[in-house]
């Protein structure tokens, strides 16, 4: 595995990602490039995390591309739970 990989993506944050892309959330306000970009990135497709650059090169796009990609699909996540938090705090 390379150092790309193990430094930023553990088998929990795998995890919570493939979760969440299945919740009606996230089929809401991804895009189908940023569900495709983190399905390989966290290696949701074929069990095995992909660097930038194996993702970039099964997506035809730059690496560049797919970190923006999956960031703003990680930011928008991070914005949801927020929002949620916040709900449930005023809700009680």
């Amino acid at each position: 595995m390379s150092q790309e990989i193990s430094r930023g993506l553990g088998w929990k944050d795998r995890f919570v990602v493939a979760d969440w892309l299945q919740s009606p959330e996230a089929k809401r306000v991804l895009t189908e490039r940023e569900v495709e970009a983190l399905r390989w990135r966290f290696g949701l497709v074929d069990m095995c995390p992909h660097t930038l650059a194996d993702t970039a090169s099964r997506m035809a796009i730059s690496r560049e591309r797919v970190r923006q990609l999956c960031d703003r699909a990680l930011r928008k996540r991070e914005r949801l739970l927020r929002r949620g938090k916040r709900a449930e705090d005023v809700g009680r």
